[in-house]
């Protein structure tokens, strides 16, 4: 009812009421009417029974049929007659007249359904002979009972049919039908007629307020109503000439806005072209300033080179204790200053637009141990342990841009071993996942250092920020070093990102797609060799079993305790290494383990990078020994000489110079070109030393 509309609801509410009783009314009198009729069908067969039964005595009892047969004609022509019998005391028919069957069209056949078929009405009555009174006295009622049973002498049978009563039922339900539906059209033309009246008014008001909803407040609504309806237009009237009025004043008040914010956007332009141009001056001021700390690059790292290279040398001369740390003092700052230099002109080359990405094709292993031999003097110098690891299936060749990546990973592995005071750093290669790259690979460096609390993760990659402003103080360095890094791996379409905990340490990491390129390695001399590698350090086990295994060799590990029983060790195994820390090295740990003495080949590799040291530390015991940071590559030759020479008695002529001394470099002939007469001088100096034949030129 809630979505019907008024003149709907009016004539529902009006029709619905009289139709109801309409209808009850004609059902009322439609089955008074039936009752009726059958009723007086049933009192016609009784009566007309009754009448002929008196009439059949005579003859009955004369066996005269044609005296009687004229009535039972006139009484067959009754429609609703259809046979008439009489029958003898013995049940013999004496007269029997039918009425012929006709077929007549139904009237009504549709309503004809509804009714019940054709149904026959039977009525019977006893034909008795009259007596004659021939007694003076009267006969008691069960005498007289006895004697009308006694003179029964036959019997009137007549039949009935319902079919023209049916019709006539028939009948009365249309014209009922007939009568209550023109009852109901006459009563629902007045009601639309009333609801019309009603409802016109109405949706003129409805038409006339949705105008002025759209805004045609000029439109005039008729006051023809009375009533309610009367009220209420008026009522909208005076709301529209309020509202004319209000749109009136709204329009002369939007008018001077107008007129106000024209003059302020004329204002903000004149100030926009001067931002623009202000805009511009900065942009040129910046990028030429960019531009300039890019070209200068050179001439502002050549003075700085020199002096740091002098201080080296100065350093290996005969100074005083004071002296020597002045010089020191004066490196380090200059290394710093270095430092700083070159990311502040590292930073303006790439916002400068003038880093490219070039890729070539080289070997990943070759960048890897390039970073570790030049980052470990300074992590031993804080006896910080520097390690890698490049998981097997990880391709030795590739292809992308060589420089970035030694870039990137220089600077996450200084980070890491600037801000570890003890403990390790640990770079592992593996696999990466970077979306829409069809193979990439993933740089991982973790720290033992000082890690970041939450707060300070999100300073993290911004220029010249760093976590914590004492870390400044403490560790120096602008900040810039992550953001470069972060720069430099979204030019190569890459991903970089980290995890820390605050006290524990960190882990940065960065992915960038490479091609890998197919080398058929060759098979090593090691495949299938069983190394017994020594060490007490988790990461180290790690990260060299990673490299051996990639050799084809089978590791086994033990702790440093063991090497007091050599024969332990050497037992199922071909090659021993032994690995010890800078920290072990410190508490003399070989000489508290005892001298082991070894019947197979052995290495000992040695996290210093004093020859001296490395050669106290392999005297007589070990057949090689290598510093940690050596080359792999180096590395498995040196156990494949040691094997090839199998055992030698006396170990001492057996060791390994190029590795123990300084290499023998009096053969060969070096030209020095530079433009800068300090590092010139600076570079023959250092070649002289090793006494090294030098011819310079000025470019």
């Amino acid at each position: 009812m809630k979505k019907l509309g008024i003149s709907k609801q009016i004539i529902i509410v009006s029709i619905l009421p009289a139709l109801v009783v309409s209808a009850i009314l004609s059902t009322h009198y439609i089955w008074n009417q039936f009752d009726f009729i059958f009723q007086s069908l049933n009192d016609s067969g009784k009566l007309i029974a009754k009448q002929l039964s008196p009439a059949a005595e005579y003859a009955i009892y004369s066996g005269n049929i044609e005296i009687i047969k004229p009535l039972v004609d006139t009484i067959i022509k009754n429609d609703n007659v259809l046979q008439i019998q009489i029958l003898d005391k013995y049940g013999n028919k004496i007269l029997n007249t039918e009425k012929p069957e006709k077929r007549q069209e139904e009237q009504n056949p549709v309503l004809r359904k509804f009714f019940p078929e054709e149904k026959k009405l039977v009525f019977t009555e006893p034909v008795f002979t009259a007596q004659v009174a021939i007694d003076d006295y009267e006969r008691s009622p069960a005498a007289a009972s006895e004697t009308d049973s006694s003179n029964q002498i036959g019997r009137v049978i007549i039949t009935l049919t319902d079919r023209y009563t049916t019709e006539e039922q028939i009948g009365q339900v249309a014209s009922s039908v007939t009568i209550t539906l023109l009852i109901l059209l006459v009563t629902t033309l007045i009601i639309i007629k009333i609801s019309n009246n009603i409802t016109q008014p109405i949706k003129s008001l409805t038409r006339s307020v949705r105008k002025i909803t759209n805004g045609d407040l000029d439109s005039h609504i008729s006051m023809d109503s009375t009533g309610e309806i009367g009220v209420l237009e008026s009522c909208v009237n005076q709301m529209k000439s309020e509202l004319k009025d209000s749109q009136t004043d709204l329009e002369i008040q939007l008018n001077v806005y107008t007129e106000e914010l024209q003059q302020t956007l004329e204002e903000l332009e004149i100030r926009n072209a001067e931002l623009d141009i202000t805009r511009s001056k900065a942009i040129y001021a910046n990028n030429a300033k960019s531009e300039f700390l890019a070209n200068m690059s050179h001439e502002i790292r050549t003075p700085l080179s020199g002096i740091i290279g002098f201080t080296e040398l100065l350093q290996g001369t005969t100074l005083s204790g004071q002296q020597k740390d002045y010089a020191s003092t004066i490196q380090k700052s200059s290394r710093n200053l270095l430092e700083i230099i070159n990311d502040i002109l590292d930073l303006s080359k790439i916002e400068s637009g003038k880093t490219e990405i070039t890729t070539s094709e080289f070997n990943l292993v070759d960048i890897i141990e390039d970073i570790i031999n030049l980052l470990t003097p300074a992590a031993l110098e804080k006896n910080v342990e520097l390690f890698y690891r490049i998981e097997g299936h990880v391709p030795n060749i590739i292809y992308s841009d060589p420089f970035r990546i030694h870039q990137i990973l220089t600077n996450l592995i200084g980070n890491a071993i600037k801000f570890t005071d003890k403990g390790y750093v640990y770079l592992q290669i593996t696999s990466g996942e970077i979306h829409d790259a069809e193979s990439s690979i993933k740089f991982s460096v973790s720290d033992t250092g000082i890690g970041m609390s939450s707060s300070d993760k999100k300073k993290l990659f911004k220029a010249f920020t760093q976590a914590d402003t004492s870390i400044t103080r403490r560790f120096g360095g602008t900040g810039l070093g992550l953001v470069i890094s972060r720069k430099l791996t979204l030019l190569m379409h890459g991903e970089i990102g980290f995890d820390s905990t605050k006290g524990e340490g960190s882990t940065f990491w960065f992915s960038v797609p490479v091609t890998p390129v197919t080398v058929e390695e060759p098979v090593s001399e090691l495949a299938g060799k069983k190394i017994a590698f020594v060490s007490n350090h988790f990461i180290a086990k790690q990260a060299f079993n990673s490299l051996f295994t990639n050799a084809q060799c089978l590791i086994n590990n033990y702790p440093v305790e063991a090497l007091s029983r050599p024969e332990e060790i050497e037992k199922g195994n071909d090659i021993i290494i032994v690995f010890i820390s800078s920290k072990e090295i410190s508490k003399n740990l070989l000489k508290t383990s005892g001298k082991p003495n070894f019947s197979k080949p052995s290495m000992l590799i040695a996290s210093t990078r004093s020859h001296k040291r490395l050669r106290d530390l392999q005297q007589h015991i070990f057949d090689t020994a290598v510093f940690s940071s050596e080359k792999i590559e180096r590395i498995k030759q040196k156990l494949i000489n040691s094997i090839n020479r199998n055992a030698p008695e006396t170990r001492t002529d057996n060791i390994d110079q190029n590795t123990i001394d300084d290499p023998d470099w009096s053969a060969i002939n070096v030209m020095v070109v530079d433009d800068n007469e300090v590092n010139l001088r600076l570079a023959e100096i250092i070649l002289h030393k090793h006494k090294t034949r030098v011819t310079t030129a000025r470019s």
